[in-house]
């Protein structure tokens, strides 16, 4: 922020003329699972649904997805779900972001919250992967 009045100033150490750059660069350790539970009811509607879709693909834009770091599940839920995207299938950020554009609003006057919720826990985290202890994550 800018306060009027107040100069900022950067003091580096005598002889330096310059700050030098860094690159960060953040890596993912371990494979992590990921659900984005999407509700499609009518209650959410067609253009809030749209909105929702538009935010999985930024998401997916900034995450490491890939077989050795991030897993994408998408299940859409209303008086029914749908998978549709499984952590079987291919794990790259290109094809997701085609799949969640392709995704169709489902409508519905029902919103079995429950329900999707149960088939996480049931289905969506029974994995056979080299790895014993994936960390999940539902959104």
């Amino acid at each position: 922020p800018t306060v009027s009045g107040v100069e900022a100033r950067t003091y580096l150490p005598q002889g330096l003329t310059k700050v030098p750059s860094t690159e960060i660069t953040i890596s993912i350790e371990k494979i992590l699972e990921v659900v984005f539970l999407v509700e499609g009811s009518h209650r959410v509607g067609e253009s809030n649904f749209d909105a929702i879709k538009e935010f999985l693909v930024r998401t997916i834009q900034e995450l490491e997805v890939g077989e050795e770091t991030v897993y994408i599940s998408i299940l859409q839920y209303s008086f029914t779900i749908t998978v549709e995207h499984s952590f079987q299938e291919r794990q790259s950020k290109e094809f997701l972001i085609k799949k969640v554009r392709e995704m169709k609003f489902q409508g519905g006057n029902a919103t079995n919250t429950g329900q999707a919720l149960n088939f996480v826990s049931q289905q969506s985290f029974t994995t056979n992967r080299r790895t014993d202890q994936v960390p999940h994550l539902v959104y």
